[in-house]
């Protein structure tokens, strides 16, 4: 006798459960096939089971067992509440339609927030660079402007020192030759000399002004240092005129935002008021204007001595 087979070793019977879209061929034939049957009822069906065609794989939806035969079932129910196929094709091109807009919409939400992470990476490196640039030339200034003070303090010490040396010796009695001899000059400073006032600087417009906003704040600097004229010894024509000039420019376009270096609380404001000073060195009364006078008067007493 056979023993029974064990729990592990019996068959499993697969249910399917739901409603499975065959392909397109089949789908074709099963859709075309469920409106005969809705149209001429279940005789239809048993008359393409009866026949050659029914005993193909093409027609396998027909029995029971096959995967697409609750698609088969579903669409003659369909058929059979009214439904048509170009209704059914309206619904699939809109769920078409439906399921392209969301992936657009997918797509555009991902590329916004791959434009603002590149901006904000962009951003980042800027400043880093920005930092990266400032830095070693401010530590740069810093060590010079070090340096020229450690030269200045050592300059005075050696000096002072010698002065107290040629005392001492000038106040000793008998001195001979060889005592003059010993004593030496103090030795230079060691350390990079201070270097000479500047004549002329460029003044370099910040970074963040635009080229139309620099122009703006030179013609306005150059207004204002012309506004105040002097005579050809230098004094003052009018001497409250460029004062009134820029205080009443500043009152009347507080508000605009062109002219908000005017102000200042501004961080452009330093570099306007620089601007102005240039200019009016170059006007009558200006170091630069007495400096070029003096020199063309030097030229010219030259001139005439020669």
């Amino acid at each position: 006798l056979l023993a029974p087979p064990k729990e592990n070793q019996r068959k499993t019977i697969m249910v399917i459960s739901g409603i499975i879209r065959p392909p397109p061929d089949i789908r074709a034939v099963a859709d075309r096939t469920a409106l005969f049957v809705s149209k001429n009822g279940r005789a239809f069906e048993i008359k393409i089971l009866n026949s050659e065609k029914g005993k193909t794989p093409k027609f396998a939806f027909l029995h029971g067992g096959s995967p697409f035969h609750a698609y088969y079932e579903d669409r003659i129910k369909f058929y059979d509440e009214g439904g048509t196929d170009e209704e059914e094709k309206r619904k699939e091109e809109e769920a078409k339609a439906r399921r392209k807009a969301e992936e657009e919409e997918a797509r555009d939400r991902e590329r916004k927030e791959r434009e603002e992470a590149e901006a904000a990476a962009a951003r980042k490196e800027a400043a880093r660079k920005k930092a990266s640039a400032v830095d070693p030339v401010a530590r740069a200034l810093l060590a010079g402007r070090a340096k020229i003070e450690d030269a200045k303090r050592a300059a005075s010490a050696a000096s002072s020192k010698g002065d107290g040396d040629d005392a001492d010796a000038r106040g000793r009695e008998g001195g001979g030759s060889s005592h003059a001899e010993g004593t030496t000059a103090a030795a230079p400073a060691a350390g990079p000399r201070p270097p000479p006032s500047l004549r002329h600087v460029s003044l370099v417009a910040p970074a963040n002004l635009t080229p139309l906003q620099v122009e703006v704040i030179k013609l306005t600097a150059q207004y204002v240092a012309l506004s105040e004229r002097k005579d050809a010894n230098g004094a003052a024509i009018d001497s409250s005129r460029g004062d009134n000039l820029l205080s009443n420019l500043t009152l009347r376009e507080w508000s605009n935002p062109e002219f908000a270096f005017l102000q200042p609380r501004h961080s452009h404001f330093a570099y306007f008021t620089a601007l102005v000073d240039g200019y009016r060195s170059f006007l009558p009364g200006g170091e630069e204007y007495e400096r070029a006078r003096n020199k063309a008067r030097m030229d010219a007493k030259r001139a005439r001595l020669a």
